[in-house]
């Protein structure tokens, strides 16, 4: 299957954004330490394209608590989860990396309907659907292992890795 036709069946299948319907996030950041998620979202204009001055946002959904969403704070933005977005490209995409996994890049792509994040994951070209930290310890845990989830762009298949940073 085409990379281009894989892509749009799992956007056909997840719901693409037409009309008043709305994309769900690019992906998510799920941790063992708790249910909160960490949400990464295409930024979009009212004609429902990339932003080119903010194209992804990131907060947290707090689902441990009550599920409201709160903004990163100055550690988390700086050394954690925050990200870094390259200029946009002619073709429409960016290069996105995450401070916590600064060897992984990421592309934000327009799309046909919502955006999508790609990354290689377990050696295939993938929409990145959910990265998984694994942390061991208390006050300051340290991370042992991260398990990253997608769909292969030419088959369609779910693909997963999992490695120690």
């Amino acid at each position: 299957m085409r990379p281009r036709l894989a892509a749009a069946l799992l956007l056909l299948s997840a719901g693409a954004a037409r009309g008043e319907e709305r994309c769900g996030p690019l992906f998510v950041i799920a941790r063992s330490l708790n249910a909160n998620v960490v949400l990464y979202e295409a930024g979009l204009r009212s004609d429902g394209t990339l932003d080119p001055a903010k194209p992804l946002t990131v907060t947290w959904r707090l689902d441990a608590q009550d599920g409201r969403r709160e903004g990163l704070n100055f550690v988390e933005r700086i050394r954690a989860y925050g990200v870094d977005v390259g200029s946009r490209r002619e073709d429409d995409t960016w290069r996105v990396t995450v401070r916590a996994l600064p060897t992984r890049p990421l592309v934000l792509h327009q799309g046909t309907g919502c955006p999508f994040v790609t990354a290689e994951v377990a050696g295939r070209d993938a929409i990145l659907r959910r990265v998984f930290v694994t942390a061991r310890g208390g006050l300051l845990p340290r991370v042992a292992s991260v398990e990253l989830t997608g769909v292969d762009q030419e088959t369609a298949l779910p693909v997963t890795e999992l490695f120690t940073p």
